[in-house]
């Protein structure tokens, strides 16, 4: 079974007319309507039950599960329970039905005997609203109402949210009961047009005043060629290509671009007064960076889900608030950091110690937290306690590695259970860490090995350096092209690296980058390590605490991989597989078996030139901030004694500096003459960015000079 229209065409229609004998039963409804415009959806996962009477559908919060209930019941002319109306609990479907059509009415019999059907909506919000044993004695109820038979047709039809269909997979194996699964499918590319197009005609109809989403109407061919570049625009933030074919790449991007409420922000997009021009605009614009676009995808979503909320728990609980309390902020309820921290506690399973909001009323609290339940449960962003997609998975995680606001308001730190970050963790981590005056992202050292793991998934190409660690006393910073390797033109996020504590840990995997450290490095793993192409390590001592090395050579003359160390300390009887002639060299006087065979003799890592002069310059750059004046500045005193200190190159570069009049003092400040400094091909940025190539090294050789006056 590949598609919801192809069950529904497979499945027995109706062949009888019910009649309602009670209309105030609203739980049941004999003419369920689809919406307008409706887009059959894929299914996966099919696992037909032998003789099974009863098919389970399990989906996502807003996938569109109660939209396929409508249009499944609507083309069979089958009654549609709403289960979340209804009073779930012992008989509660059997006794429902009897309430609605009378006890006359032969329905039971037809639907025993297979010759009508029914779809069952909402299982989930009724098991939060019933409670778990109300719940079981309702699913118990539709096992007695679907005996197992020959056939391979179901025709009792359950729509749910993960969590609960496991419950529901649970009482039938139990039971002992035959039951089919399957789930809805992300949508295919050609169904992703027309699902835009539909979602646009309900909100024509319901928003009037929109006079958008009428024009987007009426210029078909405009708004088609607007959602083309927006895909466009979102899959090569997803894959990193700007060249990507959005049809062709579909498989790898569905799970973001062909989930709907995703294509419901996409469609608010290409609802604008002028298609033509915003073509223009957005193609004259160029790609953005995967960051912007995803956060503000990612907020539309959050954005969206709190104005449902407000529009139907707010009001409800304003009637209810006592009259000497007073519920400040409550256009803050159920905001985007609140669902953060919510998702946060439900992903990585982490308890919640202050609920939010803050300013909520005591007397509402109880009922705040059964629907704030209710709304998280079927939130678009998790599947049960999954992330529907990578994209959500890792906002969720970077909030809880790195969000203060939302890592307050738990009993431990969340930060401890995240783990297996995706290609979009170091993106959102740039964005979500507090920021140093410099605006700079801070991020504690031991998030350093994920924030490598994540930047190894999202560049691609061939590069020898995708990224820069340098660390020198205090001072540390990890460096990420930001981009794809083969670009000339790279930019790069910088992240300022705290709470250093001596033996910078890196995991499993390491290539394509430099890593300079006054200090130490780990190199850990449950396995090999795997070490390549294009590394370059310089420390004070090396801390091997793994069973094997695993070198992956490249071609560079000067060696593959490149390792200076003080001291090699190696904590387990390693073993070392490199298969290439030179894919390792090892610098330094080292006298361990299995490192022999790529031991050569060289200075030690304190006589390098190059990283060590670089790190100097950059600890003092660093605290400029541009205040008021024409140059960015820093008071004498801070950068004298907190900074240089007794450091004998930070004096010298500083002495260099003033006598090139790329510093001045004045007033108990230095300032930095950065148009000085544009005279040698660099800004301030340039410098901070972590990459010592072109200009910044002929800015170094400058100051290593006796006179660079």
């Amino acid at each position: 079974m590949q598609t919801l229209r192809e069950l529904a065409d497979t499945s027995v229609p109706s062949a009888k007319i019910y009649g309602k004998v009670d209309a105030s039963v609203s739980a049941l409804d004999l003419s369920p309507c689809p919406p307008v415009g409706y887009v059959w959806p894929n299914l996966r996962d099919w696992q037909p039950g032998q003789g099974a009477r009863v098919l389970l559908v399990e989906a996502a919060g807003a996938v569109g599960k109660s939209a396929a209930a409508l249009a499944l019941a609507s083309h069979l002319s089958w009654p549609l329970v709403n289960s979340a109306r209804a009073q779930v609990g012992s008989y509660s479907l059997s006794g429902l039905i009897y309430d609605a059509l009378g006890l006359e009415s032969t329905f039971l019999q037809d639907l025993i005997a297979g010759r009508t059907g029914i779809v069952i909506d909402a299982l989930d919000e009724a098991h939060l609203k019933a409670g778990t044993t109300n719940f079981e004695a309702f699913v118990e109820n539709i096992q007695k109402m679907s005996p197992g038979g020959d056939r391979d047709r179901p025709n009792i039809i359950l729509f749910s949210r993960p969590d609960t269909a496991d419950l529901v997979k649970l009482i039938f194996e139990e039971g002992g009961q035959p039951l089919s699964l399957c789930g809805i499918d992300f949508l295919s590319y050609a169904q992703a047009s027309p699902f835009v197009r539909a979602h646009m005609e309900r909100q024509a109809s319901a928003l009037p005043n929109r006079k958008e989403y009428k024009v987007a109407l009426a210029f078909a061919e405009a708004s088609e060629k607007l959602l083309r570049l927006r895909m466009h625009e979102v899959a090569n933030a997803l894959l990193n290509d700007s060249n990507v074919d959005v049809e062709k790449n579909w498989p790898q991007i569905r799970s973001f671009l062909g989930y709907a409420p995703v294509l419901t922000v996409l469609a608010e997009y290409i609802a604008v007064p002028n298609p033509h021009a915003d073509h223009e605009r957005v193609e004259l614009a160029g790609v953005g960076h995967s960051r912007e676009i995803l956060l503000e995808i990612v907020d539309r979503i959050l954005k969206r889900e709190q104005g449902k909320f407000r529009d139907q728990v707010v009001a409800k609980l304003i009637a209810h608030v006592p009259a000497e309390e007073d519920w400040r902020l409550r256009e803050l309820a159920y905001s985007p950091t609140e669902q953060a921290i919510r998702l946060i506690s439900k992903h990585l399973d982490v308890d919640i110690s202050v609920h939010p909001p803050a300013s909520l009323p005591n007397a509402i609290r109880s009922e705040y937290e059964r629907h704030a339940s209710q709304f998280m449960a079927d939130h678009p962003f998790l599947a049960g306690t999954n992330a529907v997609n990578g994209v959500f998975a890792d906002f969720v995680r970077a909030k809880a590695a790195v969000d203060q606001d939302c890592r307050v308001s738990f009993e431990s730190d969340p930060s401890k259970k995240v783990s297996a970050p995706g290609s979009f963790f170091y993106q959102f981590v740039h964005e979500f860490a507090r920021h140093d005056d410099s605006r700079r992202p801070q991020v504690q050292e031991y998030l350093v090995p994920m924030l490598l793991a994540s930047h190894s998934q999202s560049v691609m190409g061939t590069g020898d350096c995708n990224f820069t660690y340098g660390q020198s006393g205090e001072d540390a910073f990890l460096s990420l092209v930001d981009g794809i390797s083969s670009v000339v033109s790279q930019s790069s996020v910088t992240f300022e690296i705290v709470e250093l504590s001596g033996l910078l840990p890196i995991h499993d995997t390491l290539s394509r980058g430099i890593v300079y450290t006054d200090s130490g490095i780990h190199i850990k793993g449950k396995d090999k390590f795997l070490l390549g192409p294009c590394v370059t390590m310089y420390c004070h001592e090396l801390v091997v605490d793994v069973e094997g090395i695993s070198v992956d050579g490249s071609t560079r003359p000067q060696g593959d991989n490149l390792i200076f160390a003080d001291e090699i300390v190696v904590t387990n009887n390693v073993t070392i597989d490199a298969r290439k002639p030179q894919a390792l060299r090892i610098f330094g006087d080292h006298n361990w078996p299995t490192l022999l065979a790529y031991v050569e003799k060289m200075p030690s890592v304190k006589d390098v030139i190059g990283y060590p002069n670089y790190m100097d310059l950059r600890a003092i750059l660093k605290y400029f901030r541009q205040g008021v004046g024409d140059w960015p500045s820093v008071f004498n005193e801070k950068l004298d004694q907190q900074v240089i200190k007794s450091n004998a190159r930070r004096i010298k570069y500083r002495s260099k500096l003033l006598g090139m009049g790329v510093l001045l003092t004045e007033n108990h400040h230095y300032y930095l003459r950065t148009d000085r400094l544009a005279e040698h091909g660099l800004s301030l940025a340039k410098v901070l960015d972590g990459q010592i190539e072109g200009p910044v090294r002929r800015f170094l050789s400058l100051l290593e000079q006796e006179n660079s006056s």
